[in-house]
């Protein structure tokens, strides 16, 4: 203990440091042109600044979407979806019609010719969630997690497909990357899109007029669906608002008829409130009260108004119409309407937040005495025989056996199926439906007269592929058999029965094949003449090359008409990349199916043959780059992390970061994969020296493109032809300049502490009188 304080003393008097500390990483980090100031050995050490974080985000993995706002004048600046739909949200109707190709990509060089007379807007949200619904005048989006994203910026880089900065701005637009669970609910065909949020869809003084998103266009609303075509990470949303203060108001239409008519009968009306090409719209009643909505601008003062008129099918009349207006608020309505009682035309002059309904009451003609049958093929159309049969002939008048409807003219006839052994054939008759929907009265027999009894209605199929789905006599159900009905009558009593036969459309089947590994891959399937969100199937796929079925929310049996079948590749990952190989529907149209984008048009036709659609995609591995950093040398010459980064010309981008007392190998925290060639810059941001200490930085490149170390900062080629590519640095760190050293005049006084035993007190205090004289002189 007395040896120690006497060291002490002798140290202290020499004015020479004690043992070093090691070295503490403190300050902000060094940058690779200078030293970082380092406090004092003996002084305080500042407090230690959070080290940057290491990441890696790779172009190939990272899935963008840019939302692009647009404020017009008025509607007529407005360019509409590629559908049109009275369901659409809008209060006016959009201007212009839309340019995009069946199949297209929303393409900023489409939108800026076609909104040539709008502006661009910023401070706009968009909000993205898993599902949607409308409760309101607008839809919104739904889910867990819902995601709002920034507000447009006056300007921001344009994008290619693939996310690349073209040199180009996008104006009144914000570009934001979607998360991994959100890249999922896309190649899903799951991922919805709306304008605003949930709680404000519009900003105060605009109005929505339409939205646009990706590869979808066709919803009409402030709703589309988002998901990237084939060989896409990047893609496109825009909103299209009216700069007005106008809040608009609603006009309902209600249809029904004064009786049961066992059918749904389509009732067209004329009308400037439709925004189909013709300004018509229907509503189709079987006796139910029936209704159509539409949000509407304001009339303007000295303007004429919304005019509608019905027009009924032959032999019908308007039995009642009238327009009633009202407010959910409870207050005075100031909207006008005249109606014209005969006709039903009605003219409308709507005001700002009322509610207008317009009731029509339409009487059917009066049913004749007797049996009648008429039958009904909802979407399409045939030739069908019937024969009314009674338990025997003496109750059926007139014994004739009913002709087949495939039975050509002047050929055989014989019983139709459904007749029952020994049942006699009370009459026959024939009827050629149409696609529209109304019922067609089958002729051929006079059944005004037939006697009181129980008689059996029975119906001739055109094929297999028909069957006689139901039945309503006096707007009352009755039991149907495979190919018939039985019914009471009572003579004189009109009994009207009223048969549907249903044509078994073809049936689509969604299938995926996947070569090299297996994903997750999905398509959409929407109407090609109808606005509205359509349906999804996706599917797993299980093996190599081994087709599998797409299943979700599309029916097992699609109604008549075109589709247009849109496929949805699956992500991409660090490793792989998925090229569409073919899209092909078996059999194709015989009008062609081809489309702007990766999607296949097809037909789904009476009598028409089932089809398959398969979508083949390739996997194709990535080009990986893997960055590296090694600490070597003193470690008294580390002070802090060091830090060395990599940014690519296609967005990838990384950190790599090694604290001061990690003597380990540091790298990426995950490889950057590129699908497309680019070029990458490796810079070191920080050594983390510490002050004057000299580092060497040495840096290799596999595969090697020359001899030896490559310095920093250093650019490499990213080639598709190259697996992997890696960059490993080395730091080596020399010994600090300002390291302290022990003393000469200690190592020439190796004896110092025996002449201090020898001496005694006496020869310690000398020993001090010397160490203040020497530090005396030193500090001269």
């Amino acid at each position: 203990m007395i040896g120690g304080l006497v060291g002490a003393l002798i140290l202290v008097g020499l004015g020479l440091p004690g043992p070093v500390p090691p070295a503490v990483p403190s300050g902000p980090v060094a940058a690779l042109s200078g030293p970082v100031a380092a406090p004092g050995l003996f002084g305080p050490v500042a407090a230690e600044a959070a080290p940057p974080a290491a990441y890696a985000t790779s172009s190939a993995t990272r899935y963008l979407v840019s939302f692009a706002a647009r404020s017009c004048a008025s509607y007529g600046d407005v360019t509409a979806g590629q559908v049109r739909g009275d369901d659409g949200e809008t209060l006016g109707r959009p201007g212009q019609d839309s340019r995009y190709q069946l199949g297209q990509a929303v393409d900023p060089t489409v939108e800026d010719t076609a909104g040539a007379g709008c502006t661009a807007l910023s401070g706009v949200r968009f909000t993205m969630g898993s599902g949607h619904e409308r409760t309101g005048r607008l839809s919104t989006v739904t889910g867990d997690p819902v995601t709002t994203t920034p507000p447009t910026s006056d300007s921001t880089p344009r994008l290619d497909q693939v996310g690349r900065d073209t040199g180009g701005l996008l104006t009144g637009s914000v570009t934001v990357p979607l998360t991994d669970p959100q890249v999922d609910l896309a190649a899903q065909r799951q991922l919805w899109v709306q304008g605003g949020t949930p709680d404000q869809p519009l900003q105060d003084g605009l109005a929505f007029g339409a939205l646009r998103c990706s590869i979808d266009g066709r919803t009409g609303g402030n709703l589309q669906w988002l998901s990237f075509p084939a060989g896409a990470r990047h893609v496109f949303c825009y909103a299209y608002y009216v700069r007005t203060t106008d809040a608009g108001g609603r006009i309902t239409v209600r249809l029904r008829t004064t009786r049961p008519i066992g059918y749904p009968q389509r009732v067209p009306f004329a009308s400037t409130l439709s925004f189909s090409p013709d300004g018509a719209f229907a509503l189709a009643s079987s006796g139910d009260p029936v209704e159509a909505t539409f949000d509407r601008s304001t009339t303007p003062a000295g303007q004429p108004g919304y005019a509608l008129r019905p027009q009924p099918p032959s032999g019908w009349q308007v039995s009642d119409a009238t327009c009633t207006a009202s407010r959910a608020d409870k207050a005075a309505a100031t909207s006008t309407a005249t109606v014209d009682p005969v006709t039903g035309t009605a003219l409308v002059g709507l005001a700002s937040g009322d509610v207008v309904t317009c009731g029509y009451v339409l009487e059917p003609p009066a049913a004749p005495a007797g049996l009648s049958v008429r039958l009904f093929t909802p979407g399409t159309s045939g030739t069908f025989g019937v024969a009314v049969a009674a338990p025997n002939a003496a109750t059926a008048g007139n014994a004739a056996p009913a002709p087949s409807a495939s039975t050509a003219p002047g050929a055989p006839s014989s019983p139709p199926a459904g007749t029952a052994p020994g049942q006699a054939v009370g009459a026959q008759l024939t009827v050629s439906t149409g696609a529209d929907g109304s019922a067609v009265t089958a002729t051929g027999a006079d059944l005004s007269t037939l006697a009181s009894g129980r008689y059996t209605v029975s119906v001739a199929m055109p094929s297999t592929h028909w069957t006689l789905a139901g039945a309503l006599c006096n707007g009352i159900p009755a039991a149907v058999s495979s190919t018939g009905v039985g019914v009471d009558l009572v003579a004189g009593v009109p009994l009207e029965c009223v048969l549907r036969a249903d044509l078994t459309p073809p049936t689509l089947r969604l299938n995926v094949v996947t070569g090299g590994d297996v994903a997750t891959a999905a398509f959409a399937v929407v109407a090609v003449d109808s606005a509205g969100a359509g349906w999804w199937a996706k599917v797993n796929t299980t093996g190599y090359g081994v087709p599998a079925a797409a299943s979700g929310d599309l029916p097992n049996r699609m109604g008549f008409g075109t589709y247009l079948v849109t496929a949805i590749p699956p992500a991409s990952t660090v490793t792989s990349g998925w090229r569409l190989a073919t899209l092909s529907c078996d059999p194709a149209d015989p009008d062609g199916s081809a489309t702007a984008g990766a999607a296949v048009r097809i037909t789904l036709t009476p009598g028409g043959a089932d089809r398959t659609c398969t979508a083949s995609y390739q996997s194709e591995a990535t080009t990986r780059l893997q960055v590296t950093v090694q600490a070597a040398g003193s470690p008294f010459g580390r002070r802090g992390p060091a830090v060395v980064e990599v940014s690519c010309a296609d967005g990838s981008a990384g950190r790599v970061v090694v604290a001061a007392g990690d003597g380990r190998q540091g790298s990426l925290p995950e490889q950057l994969a590129f699908l497309e060639p680019t070029q990458c810059t490796v810079v070191q941001a920080s050594t983390g020296a510490a002050q004057a200490t000299v580092v060497k930085v040495a840096a290799r490149l596999e595969p090697t493109t020359g001899d030896g170390p490559v310095d920093l900062p250093s650019q490499v080629d990213i080639a598709r032809e190259v697996a992997q590519y890696t960059v490993a640095v080395t730091d080596e760190f020399g010994e600090p300049a300002n390291l302290p050293r022990r003393s000469s005049l200690l190592s020439g006084l190796k004896g110092l502490p025996m002449l201090l035993v020898g001496v005694g007190g006496v020869g310690l205090v000398a020993v001090m009188a010397l160490g203040v004289l020497l530090r005396r002189r030193r500090l001269r």
